[in-house]
């Protein structure tokens, strides 16, 4: 299992130039995301934009996959709960009298009962969520896509000279000059 130490090394990228070492740290997601900030180009620090865009869009893409598989385990227990409810109401039709419950009467039934109802609304509210998160993941795709056509390749000492300090892209930015 690994440390939070472990975790701390893994989300820190370092970038050697001849000039200095450039630190760059994942920070954890915000519970308040400003989603205009994240999917806007800062032009003040384009090389910053650069560095970190693709670990932004891996974070993003990260919590897609993670809000997709929600969706699709809340449709599973979903068609569970409608199957078992389906022979709960053909029992109690039978109860009532009913000897060969039709098959629309029963769908009737599951249709109407109030706990199927509660769990497709929460399976509407997943699906909004993953909506969400969808259109910022194609945001920020976008947002990659307008940075690799807007900067030409550039070496490392053009990178050291033009990047600033501070957080982009919800990463930490440090240069610190090599001694010489």
């Amino acid at each position: 299992m690994a440390t939070k130490k472990d975790q701390e090394k893994k989300d820190v990228y370092v970038i050697h130039t001849d000039k200095c070492m450039i630190h760059m740290k994942a920070n954890e997601w915000d519970t308040d995301i400003d989603i205009d900030s994240l999917c806007q180009i800062q032009y003040y620090n384009l090389f910053g934009e650069m560095v970190t865009a693709p670990a932004l869009l891996n974070k993003v893409g990260l919590l897609r996959a993670d809000a997709e598989a929600k969706v699709k385990e809340e449709r599973l227990g979903l068609k569970v709960f409608e199957a078992q409810k389906l022979s709960y109401h053909s029992k109690q039709l039978i109860q009532l009298g009913i000897s060969k419950p039709t098959v629309s009467a029963t769908e009737s039934a599951v249709t109407e009962d109030p706990e199927v109802i509660a769990f497709r609304k929460k399976v509407i509210q997943e699906e909004k969520n993953y909506a969400y998160i969808d259109a910022m993941y194609w945001a920020v795709r976008d947002k990659c896509e307008k940075l690799n056509h807007l900067l030409k390749p550039v070496t490392p000492d053009e990178l050291f000279d033009d990047l600033m300090n501070g957080v982009v892209n919800t990463i930490t930015i440090t240069k610190l000059k090599k001694n010489l």
